[in-house]
């Protein structure tokens, strides 16, 4: 009779935990998925989530995880965050071992680096303008960006 409980509790359990584990995922069933939200439908902050689980769940695929970490500073960097940097510095100290995905990174850093330069002497060195934008008819500027050519079709 105790056994008989025993298995009966046993049973569900052993149900709910098959059922769990075939709805996870790996992480190479996952990067695709956040790949598409990302790059796909723009949509960053659910890919983020998906490389965050990456991440965090399947840390012992570290080529995977790697590249999932890379695309989280990618997302912030669209968005516009500084988070970016740190998510770039992130791969570089974490996956060193993954060349290819950190020489990647590093040209993203050297990239955020040096737009924060041009930033900060902005202020002093450079000046933007806005040209005319109204234009209904094709136009293009000159490669020095001191004339514009007005293509008009009659």
């Amino acid at each position: 009779m105790k056994l008989i409980r025993i298995l009966l509790m046993i049973l569900p359990i052993s149900l709910l935990l098959g059922i769990y584990l075939s709805f996870a995922q790996t992480a190479e069933e996952l990067l695709p998925k956040a790949i598409q939200l990302e790059e796909v439908r723009g949509e960053l902050e659910e890919a983020i989530e998906i490389y965050l689980t990456i991440v965090d769940d399947h840390s012992d695929n570290r080529q995977i995880a790697a590249k999932a970490q890379l695309h989280i500073g990618m997302c912030y960097e669209k968005l516009g965050k500084q988070a970016a940097q740190k998510a770039y510095q992130e791969v570089v100290d974490s996956y060193p071992e993954q060349t290819e995905v950190v020489k990647v990174a590093n040209e993203k850093l050297s990239i955020l680096l040096r737009a924060k330069e041009v930033i900060k002497k902005g202020e002093e060195q450079y000046k933007l303008s806005k040209i005319y934008s109204g234009l209904s008819y094709p136009s293009s500027m000159s490669p020095d960006g001191k004339k514009l050519a007005l293509l008009k079709s009659d």
